[in-house]
C-alpha cells in the first residue's frame, strides 16, 4: 500500500522516485518579506500598526523590531476558476517578543501580462480564531479566485505594510479538476523535532522511530507518511536501507526543510520548534489540497490508534471521520511500566520486537488536546494542536480514533506519582502484536 497515484505524481520526478524532495516539488512557492514593527522605548506596540521597511525613519522615541513574513502559495483549477491559496506566518526575529495590537494584512494580486484591462484581486484572509489576527507566530490562510479566461501568466503580489513586491507566476498545468476518489486517502505528517545538531544517538532514534511510525500507520490502513526534516538528519535518514525501502514502496516521503524560519542560527535566531511545526503542518495541508486527502499530523512520539481494527473506507462510510472536515481526537499517554527513566533506549536497543509492545500502561484520561485529522481542501491555519475549517466544513470530536503519546521518550515526565492514573489496559495494541508486525533489529 503506497501513496495514491495523484500524490506520487506530485512527489516524484518523471525519472523515478526521489529519496528526498523539496517543498517546491509539491507545487508550492515560497516567499519571504522583511520589515520592522514600530515600538516605543518600553517595547510596547502602538495600537494598530503596519510593518515598516527596515532602516526607515520611525517617529521620535520609537524603535523597530525586525519581522519577517513567510508566505507559501499554490494555484489549483476549480471548475471555471483558478483558485490561488496560500498560508503565511508573520514572525518577529526576537523569539521572546510578544506582539500586541492589530496586525493589518491586506494582500492584493495585480496582473502584469498584457490584457485588455489590468485586473486586481484581493485575497480573503482567514485566521483560526479572531484574536489570532493580533498575534505574531500564528499561521493564517489566504485565498482568491480568478476566472480561467482572465488568468494572467504573471502577477505582482503586494502585502500591505511591506514595500517589497512579489512576482508570482501561477503553476497551473493542464487545468485538471480536483481529485475525487471512492475512498479518500489518509496520510500521516510528521514535522522535525530537533535543532539539527549532529548527534549519532538522536539520528539513530529518529531513524528507528520514523520506521516504526510508517509501519504502524500502514498496518492501520493509512497510505503512508510525509516527514519533514533538516540537515544533517535528512542525509542520514535517506542513507538508511530501511528508510530507502519505505520510500521505494511509496509509503514514505522525505521533504527537506531548509528555510530560515526553522531558526537554528542562520541569522542569529533562537530555534523554536513550534514555529517550524506549524509551518510544516500547513505546508502539508497546502501540498495535498485538491488530492482528496485526509492528514494525520503528529509528532514523532505520537501514534494514531483505535480499540479495534478498521479500514479507511469504513472510517469514511461510517462517518467516523467528519466528512470533508476536521475530526478532533483525544490523546492518551502510554508508558513502559517496567522501565525507569527516559524510554529512548527501548527504541534504540531491542531484539527486533516492535518497541510499542513494551508499552504496557495507558492513562485513559486525556491530559492535553490531541491533534485533529484534517481534510486538506477545507482545513487551514494548523497550529500545534488545533486547526480551523472554512467553506462550510464541520469540525467535531469522534471517539473511535485517538492518539497515543509516548510521554517518557525524552525525559521522565510521568513517574511513580502517577501510578494510580495508569492501567494495564492496552486494547489499542492489536496492530503491533507479534503476529502483526515486527521491526528490524
Amino acid at each position: 500500500m503506497g501513496l495514491p497515484v495523484e500524490a506520487r505524481n506530485e512527489f516524484c520526478d518523471r525519472g523515478g522516485v526521489n529519496l528526498v524532495i523539496s517543498p517546491e516539488d509539491t507545487g508550492t512557492v515560497h516567499y519571504v518579506l522583511t520589515g520592522g514593527i514600530a515600538t516605543d522605548k518600553l517595547g510596547k506596540h502602538h495600537g494598530q500598526y503596519n510593518t515598516l521597511e527596515l532602516g526607515e525613519v520611525a517617529p521620535l522615541d520609537v524603535a523597530q523590531i525586525p519581522v519577517s513574513l513567510h508566505l507559501w502559495v499554490r494555484a489549483l483549477c476549480t471548475e471555471s476558476n483558478v483558485t490561488i491559496r496560500g498560508y503565511g506566518m508573520l514572525q518577529e526575529v526576537h523569539p521572546l517578543q510578544k506582539a500586541n495590537g492589530q496586525v493589518q494584512l491586506e494582500l492584493q494580486l495585480t496582473s502584469l501580462t498584457p490584457k485588455d484591462i489590468v485586473k486586481q484581486h484581493l485575497f480573503d484572509v482567514y485566521w483560526r480564531e479572531e484574536e489570532e489576527s493580533t498575534r505574531f507566530n500564528s499561521p493564517f490562510t489566504i485565498e482568491s479566485s480568478v476566472p480561467i479566461r482572465d488568468l494572467a501568466e504573471h502577477y505582482m503580489l503586494h502585502v500591505g505594510g511591506f514595500r517589497q513586491h512579489i512576482i508570482y507566476s501561477p503553476r497551473v498545468h493542464n487545468c485538471q479538476p480536483v481529485v475525487s476518489r471512492q475512498t479518500p486517502v489518509l496520510l500521516t505528517v510528521i514535522p522535525h523535532s530537533h535543532t539539527g545538531a549532529e548527534d549519532p544517538t538522536r539520528v539513530g532514534l529518529t531513524t528507528r522511530m520514523i520506521t516504526a511510525h510508517v509501519k504502524h500507520h500502514v498496518m492501520l490502513g493509512l497510505a503512508g507518511t510525509v516527514h519533514y526534516n533538516v540537515e544533517p538528519f535528512l542525509t542520514h535518514l535517506s542513507e538508511d536501507p530501511g528508510i530507502q525501502a519505505l520510500i521505494m514502496q511509496g509509503n514514505l516521503r522525505l521533504i527537506k526543510w531548509d528555510f530560515e524560519v526553522q531558526g537554528y542560527n542562520p541569522n542569529g535566531l533562537v530555534w523554536h520548534k513550534n514555529r517550524a511545526k506549524a509551518l510544516q503542518y500547513n505546508h502539508a495541508i497546502l501540498a495535498h489540497w485538491g488530492l482528496d486527502a485526509y492528514l494525520n499530523p503528529v509528532d514523532i512520539d505520537e501514534f494514531m490508534a483505535s480499540r479495534e481494527p478498521f479500514t479507511v473506507a469504513e472510517l469514511v462510510a461510517d462517518q467516523r471521520l467528519v466528512p470533508k472536515g476536521q475530526t478532533n481526537l483525544y490523546r492518551y499517554d502510554i508508558r513502559c511500566g517496567t522501565c525507569q527513566g527516559q524510554e529512548a533506549d527501548i527504541w534504540l536497543h531491542n531484539s527486533g520486537r516492535n518497541p510499542l509492545l513494551m508499552y504496557n500502561e495507558t492513562d485513559w484520561q486525556p491530559r492535553l488536546r490531541g491533534k485533529p485529522i484534517l481534510y486538506a481542501d477545507t482545513s487551514f491555519s494548523m497550529s500545534i494542536h488545533e486547526s480551523g475549517v472554512f467553506h462550510g466544513a464541520l469540525q467535531q470530536y469522534r471517539g473511535f480514533l485517538f492518539h497515543l503519546h509516548v510521554v517518557n521518550l525524552f525525559r521522565y515526565r510521568r513517574s511513580a506519582s502517577d501510578n494510580d492514573k495508569f492501567s494495564a489496559d492496552t486494547v489499542w495494541d492489536w496492530p503491533v502484536r507479534p503476529e502483526s508486525m515486527s521491526l528490524p533489529a
